[in-house]
Formats: C-alpha cells, structure tokens, sequence
C-alpha cells in the first residue's frame, strides 16, 4: 500500500493517542490513592480517647481535591506502639474522625503506649495522645 506524508503522520497522531489514552485510563483507575506525608498536613492529627474506643481527628492535607478519607490504625501491643498511616483519594468522600476499639488491657496500659504517623518512606513521627476531645 502506497502511503504519503499525510497518512503516516495520521497514523503516528493516532498511535500517540491511543497511548495517551490508555495511560489516562490506567492512572485513573488505580493511581488516584495518595499515601499522606505528616509534613504535608496542614496541623498535626489530633488522637484522643473517648470511652473505649482511640479517636483520630484529622482535616485534609491540600486544595486538590484529595480527601483524607481513611487512617489504618495499627496497635502493637509488644511493642506498646500505635501506628497511624492516612490515605487520600480523588473523589472520595472527606473523614475528619477516625476510630478504633480498644481492649481492656490496651486502656489500662494507654499510657504506655507510643503514637506515630507513619510516612509512606517508613519515617515515623511522634504523635502526643491528648486528654482532650
């Protein structure tokens, strides 16, 4: 088949298209989750108790359009920490509280416990458990 300049660059436009596309789709569908950096918050997240349950107060982290909209609290008991990772989304609705039911033996030894954020690098920074709601 005899092709002229005009088809060929057709052709290279489409291809570039298609690509395009097919990234745009691919990040779409899987690359709107953002793991949140303690630095980028705008102040500190706020963890306190109320009856039984550990609560963590947070507000959104930028003007993007991303919402925090989960913070995965993990409590280890040997080694008497509490890790706090929060994750943002495009699209999805903001939370600002965040809560976890404790154990008996977690309340009694509350004190004994340490608080972090925990970045996406695995830095961890110190946060203070507050008597106040």
């Amino acid at each position: 088949m005899f092709m002229t300049r005009h088809s060929i660059g057709s052709q290279n436009c489409m291809k570039t298209y298609m690509v395009c596309f097919s990234l745009f789709i691919l990040i779409s569908c899987g690359g709107g989750y953002h793991r949140i950096r303690y630095a980028e918050m705008p102040q500190p997240p706020r963890v306190t108790l109320k009856n039984n349950e550990l609560i963590v107060i947070t507000r959104n982290t930028d003007g993007e359009g991303l919402s925090v909209y989960r913070v995965d609290i993990n409590i280890r008991d040997r080694a008497r920490a509490i890790e706090l990772r929060g994750i943002q989304a495009i699209g999805k609705a903001e939370k600002t509280e965040f809560k976890v039911e404790l154990s008996d033996d977690q309340l009694n030894r509350i004190n004994d416990y340490r608080v972090y954020w925990v970045d996406p690098g695995g830095k961890k920074t110190r946060v203070t458990l507050s008597d106040k709601l």
